[in-house]
């Protein structure tokens, strides 16, 4: 009996434990990504929890520094909004310039269908895709143009 109760505990801790332990691989590639972000944008959309990388990923290049002096992308929100030209209507004044999207379920529907339906958004240039440089974490960045994101608008009405 007494064996039976510390195998219990053995494996159920060995199940905890492997539940609760970090996938550095993904870390590591969203540090990687985060680091490519900051060279080109001022200003994304939220993707928590990938974006509490993009502070950390400036400071290499501007060390050595204050860290409350680092100028990282801001980082704008997407609650509140239910589509997509709402959000970059609302958010161009606040510095939105680029979009980062990735696969995870927990990010809008707007953003959702521009990560699955790239081509019905002309306003928007990839710049980016994770997995044409080898990542395992599918992230695609989007420069926007607001010139063909306003004759889009016009145009539609």
């Amino acid at each position: 009996m007494l064996t039976l109760i510390v195998g219990g505990i053995l494996l159920s801790s060995a199940v905890f434990l492997d539940i609760k332990k970090y996938d550095y691989e993904h870390q590591s590639e969203a540090f990687g990504i985060a680091k490519y972000v900051v060279n080109i944008s001022q200003g994304t959309n939220d993707y928590y929890p990938e974006d509490s990388y993009l502070r950390p990923a400036e400071i290499p290049s501007q060390w050595p520094i204050l860290s409350s002096s680092i100028a990282s992308p801001k980082i704008i929100s997407t609650a509140g909004f239910d589509s997509l030209s709402s959000y970059l209507e609302n958010s161009k004044t606040s510095g939105l310039t680029h979009l980062v999207i990735d696969d995870s379920k927990n990010r809008p529907d707007f953003l959702k269908d521009v990560f699955d339906h790239e081509e019905k958004y002309p306003f928007l240039i990839k710049v980016f895709d994770s997995l044409d440089h080898g990542f395992k974490y599918h992230v695609k960045v989007y420069k926007i143009d607001y010139d063909k994101f306003q004759s889009t608008v016009a145009k539609n009405g």
